[in-house]
């Protein structure tokens, strides 16, 4: 996989986005249990030897707002429900690898695009370390003090001001006008967007 962010790469190809190695995302469609079927895929490619050709598999997340004995909880839940996402080589023996791992499926054997890898992670920055782990990094398009719009959660719709950015846990702390007071609510990164002013 790439160490640049796919977001940051000028025009994006609507290509199939291979690294130099060979390697691209591809989409696995699975029964569920997204977050069990990953380190299923993990643990397959290690004991068949393909640790270094199915090198991530990644569930993309998002918060929602559950209501548990009255109480609003926030969850961390797959954002395609059903799907991840496998960056790989792929060949007979890794498209067997992860064919055959219990709740998988099917594999969409065509990469995924520039486009769509850049969808895929968003504003998520992804790099290696140098011991080969995958360290992820948020960026923002927005500043502290920006008017900004929440998308998704108990607060969907609401406008407000961009108080407080944590990019190290990819949190973002609003005002929002709730009864004509201002309300500190905390939000993931994903579900903070500018406001566009024309």
């Amino acid at each position: 996989m790439n160490d640049t962010d796919p977001a940051t790469k000028g025009k994006l190809s609507t290509k199939a986005n291979l690294s130099k190695d060979g390697a691209g995302w591809y989409v696995v469609y699975t029964i569920g249990n997204e977050d069990k079927v990953q380190q299923q895929i993990m643990k397959r490619a290690e004991n068949m030897g393909v640790k270094d050709q199915i090198l991530e598999v990644y569930v993309p997340k998002k918060s929602v707002t559950k209501v548990k004995g009255g109480k609003r909880q926030e969850q961390s839940v797959p954002r395609y429900q059903r799907y991840i996402f496998v960056n790989m080589i792929m060949n007979e023996t890794t498209f067997r690898v992860v064919r055959h791992t219990p709740g998988v499926l099917d594999i969409i054997d065509r990469p995924l695009s520039g486009v769509e890898v850049a969808r895929l992670f968003g504003r998520i920055v992804r790099k290696k370390t140098e011991d080969g782990e995958i360290q992820t990094q948020f960026k923002v398009d927005f500043a502290e003090g920006d008017e900004v719009r929440v998308e998704g959660g108990a607060f969907d719709g609401f406008t407000g001001k961009a108080s407080s950015i944590d990019l190290d846990h990819g949190k973002v702390t609003v005002l929002v006008s709730v009864f004509g007071r201002f309300t500190p609510v905390d939000l993931t990164i994903d579900q903070v967007h500018p406001v566009i002013k024309y």
